[in-house]
């Protein structure tokens, strides 16, 4: 029962300084609320980041030519023996017949005059039958190179990695670095909230200073004396989930079509929906443990004073 009301007393406590420090108070949900809101549109763009990843790599593939005149069995049974093999490294396998290369080339170059020429002497569809493989990993298009020059060698007219092999490369190197700038930028806004926050709650503190000392000298404890502080801390925090939940949610459904147009496939209010518990987690545990973990910091500093 005394650990009860001690408690009650502590939450009374923490919501009368919060009220009292006002201007301390808001700057510092207002600091809270600004980093969560960053981390907020991060996690958001790690959405969309993953959404222009994956069409990316999706395009970012090699061609296994096969001689002319292969029969369409024999390109099945090689695209059965890749994916038996390779298993769920494979993304997808798909057979491009000679008159589909055909017909890519002329939707791609039509009205060219110099390539509707150079097709008007060959005279014939110059096009091989192919399989288009596209993979998880960067590493296993070399794999994959070695394993059909392994294997089906007598089938193979040639397998187009080694000209693609830069690009393909970069193309992976480029997408890790864009989720590590996610993750390190999450981490130093975290930093700098911590360090924003503490200057303001310090104020704060500084301004009950005489209540302090008097709870010391009537005996209080440490615990009883940091707490109301602490929890004006996460007051501040839980404000500050509140005010960015109230700016996301009207934004992201209002720049959904103007995101759509930009990267096509992505639905930024329904990646939103899907998501909503994970971000509305982040927003709210992140903001009660940035204003704790800033005001026990301010406390304990000013108590060893």
């Amino acid at each position: 029962m005394t650990k009860f009301i001690s408690l009650k007393r502590v939450l009374s406590f923490g919501w009368t300084n919060f009220k009292r420090a006002r201007e301390a108070s808001w700057i510092t949900v207002l600091v809270i609320a600004v980093v969560i809101l960053l981390i907020s549109a991060l996690f958001l763009l790690n959405g969309l980041s993953e959404a222009i990843i994956d069409q990316v790599q999706e395009r970012v593939s090699i061609a296994a030519y096969f001689q002319r005149g292969t029969e369409v069995v024999d390109i099945e049974a090689v695209r059965d023996d890749l994916e038996e093999h390779f298993g769920d490294q494979v993304q997808e396998i798909k057979i491009v017949s000679p008159e589909e290369a055909l017909s890519h080339f002329l939707d791609r170059y039509r009205g060219d005059p110099l390539y509707q020429r150079a097709l008007e002497q060959v005279g014939e569809n110059p096009f091989l039958a192919s399989l288009d493989i596209t993979l998880n990993q960067s590493h296993l298009y070399s794999s994959v190179t070695d394993y059909l020059t392994e294997h089906h060698a007598d089938l193979l007219s040639k397998v187009d990695y080694h000209h693609r092999e830069d690009v393909i490369e970069r193309v992976f190197y480029t997408t890790n670095r864009i989720r590590w700038f996610g993750i390190i930028a999450a981490l130093l806004l975290t930093g700098l909230v911590v360090l924003i926050a503490f200057s303001s709650i310090r104020a704060s503190i500084h301004a009950a200073r005489s209540e302090i000392e008097t709870m010391k000298l009537v005996g209080a404890s440490s615990w009883f004396v940091k707490m109301p502080f602490v929890v004006q801390g996460m007051v501040s925090g839980l404000f500050a989930a509140l005010l960015v939940i109230l700016i996301i949610l009207p934004a992201c459904y209002f720049l959904t079509p103007a995101v759509e147009s930009l990267v096509p496939g992505f639905n930024l209010w329904q990646y939103l929906s899907e998501n909503i518990i994970w971000l509305l987690l982040i927003q709210i545990l992140g903001a009660l443990f940035l204003g704790f973990i800033s005001t026990l910091l301010a406390v304990q500093r000013y108590l060893k004073k």
